[in-house]
Formats: C-alpha cells, sequence, structure tokens
C-alpha cells in the first residue's frame, strides 16, 4: 500500500510548534468503487476495491501533520493486520502513536461506495473504536491539557467525547468538534465546544434547518448557537463553506476542481481551517484555506491517500481562484 510521506515543516505559533492533539476514529476504508448505486434486491459488479487508511479522527490528524502541525492521535485499533497498518501509516506521517492503544479484536472499518463522480456513501463498522471508553482517556489529561488545540469527531463513545471536553475546558484548551455521524445527544455538550464543523446533513439533523442557502446555513448556525456553541462552520461541500461567529454569518466559495472521491474532504477542511486559524487568528484566511485544502482532497481517490500537505495547498492557492 503507497502511503503519502510526511510534510518535512512544521508551524509555528509565538515560537512553539503548534501541537494537535486529535481524540478519535481509526477505520480501515474498503473504497468500493462503482458506475452507480444498486437498487434494493440488485447486484451490481464493482470496478475496484482498495483498502486505504482512513477513520475521521485518523484522517484530520494525517491532514494537520501534513499541514505542518505536530500531532498526537489519542484512539484504539484492533490487533490485528489493519490495525497495525493504520498504525504505521500515522507513523510515516510523523504523527505520534504511543496513546493508540490495540484491543484483541477487529479494526474499525469504514465501507465507502463512490460513484464515477466522485460522490460517496459509507456504511461504518466500529470495531475498536466503540471499545475507546473513557478509562482509556482518563490518564492522559495532560497530553490533552498541553495541546494549542483538540479535534474530535463522534465516531467513538459519547461518553469519552464529554471526557476529552471536559478535559480541555479545564485546560483552558479549544476544542474544534466535527458532529458526524450526527448524534441529538451531543446537544447535552454542546455547550463544552469552541467551534462545530457539521456538513449540510449533519446540520439539518441537528438543528432541523435545511442547509440549501445563505439563509437556511444562518438559521441553523443561530440554532447551534442557541444550543451552547460559540462558533459555527457549516461545510458546504463544493459550494465552500459558512461560518458564524459573533461577528455574523461569511460564506466561503467553495474551488473548482475535477473531483474524483469526496471521501475525507471534511475532515481535511476541518484540519486546514484549524490550522490556519491557529497561525493567523484571521476566519477568512482560515475558511479560505480549509477550502482549498478540501477541494484538493477531492481530486484524489481514497481518504488518507488524497489528503494534499502544505507545499501543495499553496501551489493550488496560487493559481486557482475561487468561484
Amino acid at each position: 500500500m503507497e502511503i503519502l510521506l510526511a510534510a518535512q515543516f512544521f508551524f509555528y505559533i509565538g515560537g512553539d510548534i503548534v501541537n494537535i492533539v486529535v481524540v478519535g476514529s481509526l477505520n480501515m476504508d474498503a473504497v468500493i468503487s462503482l458506475d452507480r448505486y444498486p437498487t434494493s434486491g440488485e447486484t451490481v459488479t464493482a470496478s475496484s476495491i482498495q483498502y486505504i487508511p482512513g477513520g475521521k479522527g485518523a484522517n484530520q490528524a494525517v491532514a494537520a501533520a501534513r499541514l505542518g502541525a505536530a500531532v498526537t492521535h489519542i484512539g484504539m485499533v484492533g490487533n490485528d493486520d489493519h490495525g497495525r497498518t493504520l498504525v504505521q501509516a500515522l507513523k510515516q506521517d510523523r504523527i505520534d502513536t504511543a496513546y493508540v492503544q490495540m484491543w484483541e479484536g477487529p479494526t474499525g472499518m469504514a465501507f465507502v461506495h463512490v460513484e464515477h463522480a466522485g460522490a460517496n456513501r459509507i456504511i461504518l463498522a466500529p470495531g475498536a473504536n466503540a471499545l475507546f471508553s473513557p478509562e482509556v482517556l482518563q490518564p492522559l489529561k495532560n497530553v490533552i491539557s498541553r495541546a494549542d488545540a483538540v479535534l474530535v469527531q463522534l465516531e467513538i463513545p459519547m461518553e469519552t467525547v464529554q471526557l476529552t471536553l471536559q478535559y480541555a475546558r479545564t485546560a483552558n484548551v479549544p476544542v474544534y468538534l466535527d458532529p458526524a455521524p450526527a448524534r441529538l445527544d451531543l446537544f447535552d455538550y454542546i455547550h463544552e465546544v469552541d467551534w462545530i464543523t457539521p456538513n449540510e446533513s449533519e446540520a439539518k439533523m441537528l438543528t432541523g434547518e435545511p442547509v440549501h442557502s445563505a439563509e437556511g446555513a444562518q438559521r441553523a448556525a443561530t440554532r447551534l448557537q442557541q444550543m451552547g456553541a460559540k462558533g459555527v462552520i457549516i461545510k458546504a461541500g463544493e459550494n465552500g463553506a459558512y461560518v458564524f461567529d459573533e461577528h455574523g454569518l461569511i460564506h466561503q466559495p467553495g474551488f473548482s476542481v475535477e473531483a474524483v472521491d469526496t471521501t475525507a474532504a471534511g475532515d481535511a477542511f476541518n484540519a486546514g481551517f484549524v490550522i490556519e486559524f491557529l497561525r493567523s487568528r484571521d476566519v477568512h484566511r482560515a475558511m479560505r484555506f480549509g477550502c482549498a485544502v478540501g477541494a484538493l482532497t477531492t481530486t484524489k481517490p481514497g481518504a488518507q491517500t488524497s489528503i494534499p500537505n502544505q507545499t501543495d495547498v499553496t501551489a493550488f492557492l496560487s493559481r486557482h481562484d475561487v468561484v
């Protein structure tokens, strides 16, 4: 399996390397390419199947590392070939895997069905991720407290997400939560989140507001802020993203690219936004940078195999206009 090598540089804040901690899932993605999805009771033939390292947590960790951050990943894999491959993939991107634990069971898997136009549907089998309990995280409070930012998603148990938020809040570390897959029990903890980053379908599930326009995005973002979130980003695929904070709603248009596979684009956006926001403290720049990272990710197949590095993104921004 070909795995991209790590970026050979780091971003700094005030003379220090940007330190990102990701608390989240690791999955082996079985990427199945189809001309079209089967209907009920129908069998179709795939044109290819590939096994590619993935998982929302691991994808965000890899993206942050390739964009120059020092990254620590906290998570769980199975004591199997998939688990060992996932850990090795993180190590090749210079990610600290000291806190990735193994258990005697299967590694999480995602079955990614990709149509020829690049759209995907994903079926998740959580495996080891479902065993990532608060007890696993409890000894690692100091790891979280040393971070410049914590990235967390919902492919791990909600109790572990809650403890992550608690540890980060106690240490005044900002938390960026990707509410995927969307869960309504998130509402009990959303007030502990600094930034929440749903896509359009997740925003609708969480708020009941369809996001097909700036007006819909503002209604959904307002609802999320009323629930307690401080900053809200709604990812809108090829249409870019919306950000809503104390200054109001901003729409960052998307970039025109030839999409091959949208897998991990949202994860890459998240990492890009966080890295650039920590570096510049400029929401506009961070949104543009995040959209560029996400757009570039769609131009190659797979999850971690498609994620660009800082050099790629800088070159892309220098030659592409927003549409």
